[in-house]
């Protein structure tokens, strides 16, 4: 079987298969994309904006680039998201051609193909998230760096900067400090001294600033505190779990461990073969996987990373993916390795482990869900809304592409087709399971019923904002959020911008008595606002006149 191929479709499948075909997800990608979409629509592209008030949580590459992408192909999940799946089909493309010039394309290959086949990868790199932009852009900065260390090339180091700044405009400085980290640390175990100074070349540097530089010194001018709250705030107060608000999750050192096995899923289950590899030297004789620099640096670039986040107060299941590049590139060149040696036609046992583990989780939902249901209420509704139909295309192609591997077996190559299978069938599985539970992860369909029902400046959106932003992409004009509690919106708010759109509930009430008002709230709120009501003088009567499986709609009783 054609790596080359394998890879191609795997590619294809993995960044673009589905892309638009459910709604934008709630918290996190609905924010994203509605800063992008008000760009789009004739909003600054030097301060961002979030639901009408500035957002400096995240510098804006991402939300240029959306916006770059809805104003060519329309407000739409697709155009939000196809940035995002662009840089990771990028980063695979850039990790196959790196190991390429290091004379390994079968390597290469291999690790591309690994990126697109890890389902909690997969998931990163579909939606509205800077970490994938981050990654993407720091991992092809290191890979030219080490180009520019092995051939002295001026115009990989320029790259090396260039890719830098574009990864400082996703995440902010902490890319500087990573990769500067990982170069420094290389640079000093190979006591290459003078190389460091010469990482400072003026033109190379230049490159740098007038990439990074233009967006900081804008929005400090333009903006009060923007300063304190982006480099103090956002990067030195997160990093020591101190920044306002308090609204991320704080784990123990060991949190990443065992996440690092599930990102790189099915492809981990190989790593007891691959550590015996490691075991002994003679296996890796062969010149490209047993390149010592190389491993070297990519080893230093991994555990830096790994230890970063590790010690970092904040942390996020999704923050690790920054430390899988160098991760997958060690892999690939072992695994590749593996497939030069006779027992490499054994390593189809593999694969079938990871069809079998596969099929027992996905067996295992009903299980789960019978004992957690209350904790797991939206896997609950999805499972229940779901047909023996859905899963019929996954397990089509797993059977059909059984005969595909018998007749390709002989080749090295085949195993490593039996290995992606797992990752089609999770990947086909999950997009239909996040279209059948829409309601629960995404607020599309009440924004949908909301345009055809009410008039958008009456509509008052209860206390909460975060866990149903994805309203704020689909419904054009900024939401008016009562006694809003958004740590998201909050500096916004602090600064007085907006003040409209922040009304208590009595003062919301009294605005909007006479008229035909529109409240949603969450269900799981929908009592203590009725009691709140209840409560009020005068207050005008509401009730229910829709419910979603997380939002309650209601509107005046005698409307």
């Amino acid at each position: 079987m054609p790596l080359r191929l394998l890879f191609t479709v795997m590619l294809l499948l993995g960044c673009f298969y589905g892309l638009g075909s459910y709604g934008l997800l709630d918290n996190n990608e609905g924010m994203y994309a509605s800063i992008a979409r008000s760009m789009s629509h004739g909003g600054s592209f030097i301060i961002p904006h979030l639901n009408g008030v500035s957002y400096f949580e995240k510098p804006p590459l991402l939300y240029w680039l959306s916006a770059l992408s809805m104003a060519l192909f329309g407000d739409n999940e697709t155009a939000a998201r196809l940035p995002v799946s662009l840089a990771m089909a990028g980063l695979a493309v850039a990790m196959a051609l790196f190991l390429r010039r290091q004379g390994n394309e079968r390597a290469g290959l291999i690790a591309g193909l690994m990126l697109v086949t890890s389902p909690v990868i997969l998931i990163i790199g579909r939606t509205v998230y800077c970490d994938m932009l981050l990654t993407a852009t720091m991992s092809i900065a290191l890979l030219a760096f080490y180009r520019w260390y092995v051939e002295s090339k001026l115009g990989w180091l320029i790259l090396c900067h260039a890719m830098i700044a574009l990864a400082v405009l996703s995440k902010g400085f902490i890319a500087l400090l990573l990769a500067g980290g990982v170069a420094f640390c290389f640079l000093l175990m190979e006591n290459a001294g003078r190389r460091m100074r010469q990482t400072f070349d003026p033109r190379a540097v230049a490159v740098f600033l007038l990439i990074a530089a233009p967006w900081h010194i804008a929005a400090t001018m333009q903006a009060d505190q923007f300063a304190w709250f982006y480099f103090i705030n956002e990067h030195i107060m997160r990093f020591v779990g101190a920044r306002e608000p308090h609204d991320y999750y704080m784990g123990p050192l060991w949190y990443y461990l065992p996440r690092v096995l599930l990102y790189l899923f099915p492809w981990s289950l190989l790593a007891p073969i691959l550590w015996r590899l490691t075991r002994y030297p003679h296996a890796l004789a062969h010149e490209h996987a047993g390149d010592k620099t190389l491993n070297r640096f990519l080893m230093i670039w991994f555990l830096l990373v790994f230890i970063f986040f590790s010690l970092a107060r904040a942390k996020a299941n999704y923050y690790m993916i920054v430390a899988m590049p160098p991760l997958i590139l060690l892999m690939a060149l072992r695994l590749d390795a593996i497939l030069r040696r006779p027992y490499a036609a054994k390593l189809w046992r593999w694969g079938a482990l990871a069809l079998v583990v596969t099929f027992i989780v996905i067996a295992s939902v009903p299980i789960v869900l019978h004992f957690k249901a209350e904790d797991l209420a939206f896997l609950d509704a999805i499972y229940r809304s779901a047909k023996l139909a859905d899963i019929a295309l996954p397990l089509a192609i797993t059977l059909a592409s059984l005969p595909f591997f018998w007749y390709w077996r002989r080749l090295p190559e085949a195993n490593l087709f039996l290995l992606c299978l797992p990752s089609v069938i999770l990947l086909l599985l999950l997009i239909q399971a996040v279209r059948f539970g829409e309601e629960n992860i995404s607020q599309k369909q009440a924004a949908l019923y909301l345009a055809s029902y009410a008039d958008q400046g009456k509509l008052g959106i209860y206390e909460d904002f975060e866990e149903i932003s994805a309203l704020a992409f689909y419904v054009p004009a900024p939401l008016t959020i009562i006694d809003s509690a958004s740590s998201d919106l909050a500096f916004g708010m602090k600064q007085g911008q907006r003040p409209e759109l922040f009304p208590t509930l009595t003062r919301w009430l009294g605005q909007h008595r006479d008229d035909n008002a529109v409240l949603l709230v969450r269900t799981h709120y929908l009592d203590a606002l009725q009691r709140r009501l209840g409560q009020l003088p005068h207050a005008p009567s509401f009730c229910i006149q829709k419910q979603f499986a997380v939002v309650t709609i209601l509107a005046h009783c005698s409307h």
